[in-house]
This record gives structure tokens, sequence and C-alpha cells, in this order.
């Protein structure tokens, strides 16, 4: 397997996930495909990489920080790099993807202390503590120094752009420009890597309307459609902004505006985007950071719409040793298709999987369906498909479901032929 080095222009830290894809890969009509179009301290821990592999994650989103690699002005930190390079090497020989990200929230760790002047009622005079750290966004203090980065004060965007430039060998007005300089910086070494970039965090809400991302164009311009990937989160705002108590779970209301509403339009939004931009869209942080019923089912309701959406995934939380988390992310999924996906779906009270596609015979390669262990021990499941395919198991990795056009199908090169695969638990 080639190495992947996979580039967010700025946000966030360490995720493990889930990503619809193989190795080699770049955009075909919102897809993340490969070479053949299919559309596709622990982390030093080679038992733990080695799980996460056998688990179905193949895909971990890795805190690469400035502050590592540049401490101080013109001085890296080799030995940071040493063991970053590490990392990825062991995830590699896993087979796992991984995306370098700076992670950003609320800019800098003064921030998060500093009283700033205010007008009543914002921005706030102090970043508040606890839970509602993420209302430091809008004290003056982060938008000031946040500006000052899109303003280049003190060559910021040269020194970023050196540091993307060494790990490589807001809308239109701040985020756009902002990132044709460091698309450019990394390409200049790189010319071939998936560059994910982002909107502001309520940007990717109600494209068209109210919010949207106001992109006009991917870093580096039309040519780099298929190399460009959306990245977004979600977080219900009325759980963000009011948490549920203890162990009670969601309110009837607050299920459907979270459910129903907000996040239909959230993947909805991202899918305009992408009609407006080309290029791929991969959700790289949901889920939660506790155990409550309120967790659970937002996780679960995360999961069960980036199926829908056919979109790749990057949990946020902490798995190392939570063996239900673990089950919970550790789905039935196609890792890759050889063909146009139509639709996939695991539900996991009944442990059903579902996935139709439009085959393509062109492609030579078979679909991968990766089947838990951890949903079905002991391989206790049963397959069926319709007579536009067959199926055989792995012989080098019985957790992998190869699925091939029927030779009838072959022989017929008939178009838009829908593949139909189905697996069920033996009663």
């Amino acid at each position: 397997m080639q190495q992947l080095g996979v580039c967010l222009l700025t946000y966030f830290s360490l995720f493990v996930g889930n990503c619809i894809g193989s190795v080699n890969v770049h955009v075909k009509n919102t897809f993340i495909v490969d070479e053949s179009g299919r559309y596709p301290n622990e982390l030093l821990d080679p038992n733990f990489v080695e799980n996460l592999s056998k688990w179905g994650l193949n895909f971990v989103r890795l805190g690469m920080m400035w502050s590592g690699v540049e401490s101080e002005p013109n001085k890296y930190n080799v030995t940071y790099l040493n063991i970053m390079k590490n990392v990825i090497e062991l995830l590699e020989s896993n087979h796992i993807f991984v995306l370098l990200d700076m992670h950003q929230d609320v800019l800098s760790s003064r921030t998060g202390a500093m009283i700033v002047y205010h007008h009543d009622p914002w921005p706030l005079q102090m970043a508040p503590n606890g839970s509602n750290w993420f209302l430091s966004y809008i004290t003056e203090a982060c938008s000031h120094g946040f500006q000052c980065l899109y303003n280049n004060v003190g060559g910021a965007i040269e020194s970023m752009s050196h540091f993307w430039r060494l790990v490589g060998i807001a809308g239109t007005t701040n985020l756009q420009p902002f990132y044709e300089k460091i698309a450019k910086a990394i390409r200049s070494v790189d010319d071939d890597t998936l560059i994910f970039y982002e909107p502001v965090t309520w940007g990717v809400r109600l494209n068209g309307k109210y919010f949207g991302t106001e992109f006009t164009h991917v870093p580096g311009g039309d040519n780099y459609r298929n190399r460009s990937v959306l990245s977004y989160h979600y977080y219900c705002i009325i759980l963000s902004l009011e948490s549920v108590p203890g162990n009670s779970t969601i309110l009837l209301f607050d299920r459907v505006l979270c459910d129903h509403i907000e996040e239909s339009l959230l993947f909805r939004s991202v899918q305009n985007d992408l009609a407006q931009l080309d290029g791929s869209a991969f959700l790289t942080e949901f889920g939660g950071c506790d155990d409550s019923p309120t967790y659970d089912e937002q996780l679960d309701w995360g999961l069960g719409a980036a199926d829908v959406f056919l979109q790749s995934w990057a949990f946020w939380g902490n798995s190392y040793n939570d063996q239900e988390t673990i089950k919970r992310l550790s789905r039935v999924y196609a890792r890759a298709i050889a063909g146009k996906p139509s639709t996939m779906e695991f539900i996991p009270a009944d442990r059903y999987f579902y996935l139709s596609y439009f085959i393509d015979t062109n492609i030579k390669q078979p679909t991968e369906i990766f089947v838990s262990p951890l949903q079905y021990p002991k391989s206790s499941y049963n397959i069926t498909v319709n007579n536009a395919l067959k199926w055989r198991v792995n012989p080098t990795n019985r957790n992998i479901i190869l699925v091939e056009p029927s030779d009838q199908i072959i022989n017929s090169k008939g178009q838009d032929v829908l593949g139909v695969f189905f697996i069920h638990p033996k009663v």
C-alpha cells in the first residue's frame, strides 16, 4: 500500500473513522474513488492499530499541530516530525488512511483566558469556562486573532504555508483566499494528495438560503476538483446550547429538531455545495464526549444519516477502551464499490445490511464489503444477492466479502444494471 497523506487546511484533532475508499484516491462525481474507479500515544501501539483495522475503522484524523512542528519562528522540531512519521507509517502498514489535521479550536491557548474589550452584549468580555468553551469564538480577542491570520500579519500565512510545504515533502472574504495560498504551497511539493477544506462551523448549514459556505471553487481552482474534499461536522445546535442532564434521553421535541430537521438540512446543504463546487465531501467530526443516552442516540443517528447520504465519516470521542462504542462504530459497510452507489444502509438493532449500486463492468476490481466480526462473531451471517451479482469471501481476509458481476451480466454487457447485496444474521 502506498502512503496516503491527506491534508486538511485548518481544524481539529485526533479521530478514528470509516472511509468509503481505497488507496491512490481522487474525487469523481462527489465520491472518493481509487485508481480502479471504485467508490470507495495509542497510535504508536501496534496492537491497538491492528485492532482498528480488524474492526473496519480505516481512517484516522491525526492532529499535526503547527505549534508542535514550529514551536518558535523558523525553528522546527525534528523529533515531533519523526514521531508523527512513525504514527503514519504504522497506520499505513495496517491499511488505514490518514488525514493530517492542524487543529485550532479558538485559535490560541491564550484566547480562552484573555479579558477583552467589548460592547454589550457581544463580543464577550471574557471567554467562558467549562462546557461552553466554544463561545470563546465570539470574544474580540479570538475574532481579531483570526483576522490577523487572514490578513497575513507578521507573515502568518507564509509561515503556515511553509508548515504544510514541510509536512507535504470564512467563506469568500477570508477563508477562500487564505486556502488558495495554503493550497498553492501544498501543491508546490505534492500535486496528488487530497486536500480537505472547511468552512466556518455554521457555514455548511442552509446553503443558498441564509448561510452556506460561500465558496465559489475548490482550493486551487476547477482543475483540482478531483483532489478536493469539503470537510464538515455535525452537532445538534440545541443540544450544544442546552445539554441534556444526567442520564436522560433526548426530549421528543429536541429529537425531532436535531434528527429530522437540522441534520437533514445539513446533509442536503452539503449536497447543494457539491453541486456548485464539485469535488467530494467528508463528515470529519460528529459524535460526543460522554456515555449518556443522548450521546448514544446522536451517534447512532449520525451513523445512519451518513449511510443515507453515502458519506464517509470520522467519529470524535474516546474509544480506546470503550467496547460498547467500538462495537457501535464497527459496522458493515462497502469500503469500495465497482460502480455508482444507489443505496447503502446498516441497521445495527437488526444487524441487517443492504447495498445497491449500478454495476460498471469496465471496472475489473470487485466491490468490497467489510463484515464486522463484532457484529457477526464466527461469521454468523447469511448473504443474499440478486441475479446481477456473485460473491465470495476474500481468502486473505475473511472479514471482507468480494462482490462481482454475475457471468450473465458480464456476457450481456448491459447498461444501468442494478446489483443488490443483502446480509443478515443467521437464525
